[in-house]
């Protein structure tokens, strides 16, 4: 309510300064198309939810457990997922304010160009979120064992492939980014509806006889159809997918196998993004270049 309030009073001063539009549309013309993308907008919020939380209500209801077991693996995956979430909130965010841009591209007709912009973000999602990921699994037991006080340490056991599974579903939120230019935004709640039907399906496969590691690797293997999905239709629906994007989006498997495989791997593809063209072309590189620029400005000291 704050957010509201604090957000009308600050609108409400440039409200008078924005220029008229020289066209108004039809009311029924403009309802017409407005409508449909608003609802299939909802339906992506709704599936997308589902497929967050739809492996703990498995672990209730379909581990076999008695309830008080049941809800300790509960608390184990969610104390595995508690700082991993963090950098899918984070992507959520950059993925929000990077989406008036990618629109503005594209209404000016230079789908290309968006593209290009969507590759490169999910590349530099996938260097930055790994990186975070080894991080995370160098200090998780630190974590675990003090600041949680060794009460979940099954948590800390399904963590690498918990971190899986946030890069990857970050990156399923960058390529949904296509699909709301092009407003195709019913094939965004085909990806997570079909992610939905594989994690319950998955879970129900896996968790019985793995109990909490065959959740989260259940749910590691449905996020990992639903972003090879998203890439497909992207495809097929004119993006133009970059194979060094194809092959970095396969990198958060490592992370399933503990931080020391990442880590090497993680090295390697850092050295050939620096030294070569292989990850990043020259046109990324000068992007990447003016974006940090931009970004370290702000915390430069002004000159005199």
């Amino acid at each position: 309510a704050v957010v509201v309030v604090l957000g009308v009073v600050l609108l409400a001063k440039d409200w008078r300064k924005l220029p008229r539009c020289s066209y108004i549309p039809m009311q029924s013309e403009f309802w017409r198309k407005l409508l449909p993308f608003a609802a299939w907008l909802w339906a992506i919020n709704l599936l997308s939810n589902l497929f967050e939380v739809v492996d703990r209500y498995m672990i209730v209801h379909f581990s076999g457990l008695t309830s008080e077991q049941s809800i300790t693996l509960v608390g184990d995956y969610h104390s595995s997922r508690v700082v991993p979430w963090l950098m899918v909130a984070v992507a959520n965010l950059f993925g929000g304010i990077l989406l008036p841009h990618l629109s503005a591209d594209w209404e000016r007709g230079d789908k290309q160009l968006v593209s290009r912009q969507i590759n490169l973000l999910m590349k530099a999602a996938v260097l930055v979120m790994t990186t975070g990921a080894i991080v995370i699994g160098i200090f998780a037991p630190f974590l675990f064992e003090y600041v949680f006080a060794g009460k979940y340490n099954g948590g800390l056991n399904v963590l690498p492939w918990t971190l899986t599974y946030c890069v990857w579903y970050s990156l399923t939120g960058c390529a949904m980014l296509y699909f709301c230019c092009a407003e195709k935004t019913h094939v965004g709640a085909i990806v997570y509806g079909i992610g939905l039907l594989a994690n319950v399906l998955l879970n129900a496969l896996l968790l019985p006889p793995f109990g909490l590691p065959g959740a989260v690797i259940a749910t590691a293997l449905a996020n990992a159809i639903a972003v090879s999905l998203a890439m497909w239709l992207s495809a097929r629906h004119g993006m133009e997918v970059q194979r060094s994007t194809l092959v970095l989006v396969a990198v958060p498997f490592l992370l399933g196998f503990g931080w020391p495989v990442a880590l090497v791997v993680l090295g390697i593809l850092l050295w050939q993004a620096i030294t070569s063209e292989r990850v990043f072309d020259a046109s990324e590189k000068e992007t990447l270049k003016a974006g940090l620029s931009e970004l370290t400005k702000r915390f430069r000291p002004a000159s005199t």
